[in-house]
This record gives C-alpha cells, structure tokens and sequence, in this order.
C-alpha cells in the first residue's frame, strides 16, 4: 500500500472518529506536534509516524477505506510518447 493512501485512511479516520490531533495523537503514541497540519497537503510525515497512526484504526476499517478509494478511482490510460513521436530536441537529447 502506497504511503499516500495510507495518508488518506489516516486523514479520514481522524475525521470519521472525530478525533482531536490531540486524541489521535495520544492514541497513536505520538507527539501532538506530529499531527498537527494532519489534513494539509504540505502534510509530510514519517513512515515510521504513518505506521504508528496507522496502527490504531482496525484492519476492517482500513480495507473498507481502501476498498471506497478504489471503488472511486478513474482510471485513464495516456500513451507515451516514443521517440519517433517527441520533437527534434527531444530526440537530439536522448
């Protein structure tokens, strides 16, 4: 599971529980400092600190989540680009 999407079940939780950063936090055994801007994009925690919130909220609760994200997500397939496609300076640089 990417960091990202276990970024979102975090968010989410927090918000689903009505969680303080303060309450989460506490629970997740980490300092109110590392929640705080939990729901900022320039949010950028640890891997060791998303394992650790992470590890609070029930397994069932986590596939739930992730089963609604990907349920919601648009998948749209962009061909790229061949050398044969990019312009001369393109192909000049590779």
């Amino acid at each position: 599971m990417l960091s990202s999407q276990l970024v979102n079940v975090i968010r989410r939780y927090r918000l689903d529980q009505k969680l303080s950063g303060r309450g989460y936090a506490r629970e997740a055994d980490v300092s109110e400092i590392t929640v705080r801007g939990i729901d900022g994009d320039d949010w950028n925690p640890t891997l060791k600190t998303i394992k650790k919130l992470e590890a609070v909220i029930p397994p069932s609760v986590v596939e739930k989540y992730m089963a609604e994200a990907n349920d919601n997500e648009i998948c749209v397939s962009t061909p790229q680009a061949g050398c044969a496609d990019r312009g001369d300076e393109q192909n000049n640089a590779a």
